[in-house]
Order: C-alpha cells, then sequence, then structure tokens
C-alpha cells in the first residue's frame, strides 16, 4: 500500500554491456513508470517506486526511490533484486 514495483523487460538486456546504455534505459524506465503510477492511491503521500530492468534470465539496473523525485538508490548488482522480493510476498501473520 505504500510502495510499487515496476519490471521493465529489455529484450536482448545482456547486450548491453555499457554502463552508460544500461543508465540511460534506467532512466528512461524511471521517467515512465513514474508518470504511470502518479494517479495510484497509496496509505503514504511519499510511496516508495522501485524499477528494475529484466532480461530474459537476469535483472540488469534497480532504481528506487520516493514517488515525484529522482531515484536515490541505484544499483546494477543482480544480487540487489533481493530488495523488491518483499514488494510480492505477503507477510505471515505473527504466531
Amino acid at each position: 500500500p505504500d510502495a510499487v514495483a515496476i519490471m521493465v523487460h529489455v529484450p536482448e538486456l545482456r547486450n548491453y554491456k555499457d554502463a552508460k546504455a544500461r543508465a540511460l534505459l534506467a532512466d528512461l524506465a524511471w521517467q515512465t513508470a513514474s508518470n504511470a503510477v502518479k494517479e495510484l492511491t497509496f496509505t503514504t503521500p511519499t510511496p516508495t517506486l522501485h524499477v528494475a530492468l529484466r532480461g530474459f534470465a537476469s535483472y540488469g539496473p534497480i532504481w528506487s526511490g520516493k514517488l515525484g523525485s529522482e531515484p536515490d538508490v541505484k544499483t546494477d548488482n543482480l544480487d540487489e533484486k533481493r530488495r523488491i522480493y518483499s514488494l510480492f510476498v505477503t507477510a505471515a501473520p505473527a504466531k
């Protein structure tokens, strides 16, 4: 309710090895995702936006930040995909 994740499929992402090209793709995805979700209803006035580029079998840049601003976390590390796992899993009730 206070965050949204957008997964952007980029065909042949593994072939984009240049850091500038990957950053440009991530920036385009960030701007597009920001515009796409700005009309959604959230429980907080500043929800968190996560944008991840995804190829066939790998993830590319993953950017996170507050909706309506620039991303404050920019990574291009495959292991960083764990940061968005919690958005897709409902927490188990405490016992």
